[in-house]
């Protein structure tokens, strides 16, 4: 039972150096930011299992992992004034600066925790700052060009369609005896609705516009007409 124990262990051992080796932060050199408050800060250990203590705007070298106790490793690290202290692997890695959590606006999470830095934490930030910032800066102005580009197709499409209905206007009203293509180029362009009755006579077309305005058609031919007129020419009330 023993040696299967010490084979565990020793497993767990050798697990231990095969995660750490890749990407090990053993030699690296990290920086803590300072802390807003005391929400989640970087916790140092005086020994693997020794009193916390809490550091900020400090610097740290990793010098090893401690692998003493298997079941809570522990890097060993000497502060930039020479102090020996430790940190549990798990708590490092927790604590590592993710650059997808942070907000540069009001410096997001750095308000409310610590942070392990790979360099100076305000230079680092500023950086981001600087990044998020220009991002920012080139999504609103892509979305001012967009915006600008819409605009300008609106004006384009309202200013041919005046072009177009000023061309019509100036054709003038209708007259009895035109037919269907001719009265909608004229003046009173296409009708809001179109009400058909079939007789014996043929198809009757009544076209109804705006304030009581009517065309009325037979067989495709204008025969009659229903306005305000006071000129005599049957324009379609405005």
């Amino acid at each position: 039972m023993q040696k299967l124990v010490t084979l565990l262990l020793l497993f767990r051992v050798a697990n231990v150096f095969a995660v750490d080796t890749t990407d090990s932060p053993v030699g690296r050199t990290y920086w803590i930011n300072d802390r807003a408050d005391d929400v989640a800060p970087v916790t140092l250990l005086t020994a693997p299992y020794g009193k916390p203590i809490i550091l900020a705007n400090r610097s740290f070298v990793v010098v090893e992992l401690d692998t003493n106790n298997p079941r809570d490793l522990a890097y060993k690290i000497r502060t930039d004034d020479g102090q020996v202290l430790y940190i549990h692997r798990d708590d490092f890695q927790r604590a590592l600066f993710n650059e997808k959590e942070y907000v540069s606006e009001g410096r997001g999470y750095l308000t409310i925790r610590q942070y392990l830095f790979t360099g100076p934490p305000i230079a680092i930030t500023e950086e981001i700052d600087r990044k998020q910032g220009a991002a920012r800066r080139a999504a609103s102005a892509a979305k001012q060009a967009k915006d600008a580009a819409f605009r300008a197709r609106l004006a384009n499409a309202e200013a041919s369609y005046q072009s177009r209905l000023a061309a019509r206007i100036a054709l003038g009203g209708v007259r009895v005896g035109m037919t269907r293509e001719q009265a909608r180029q004229s003046s009173w362009l296409t009708p809001d609705k179109i009400n058909i009755t079939t007789t014996v006579q043929g198809q009757q077309e009544q076209w109804v516009y705006p304030e009581a305005n009517f065309l009325y058609f037979t067989n495709g031919i204008l025969t009659g007409i229903q306005n305000h007129s006071d000129d005599g020419v049957y324009r379609r009330a405005k």
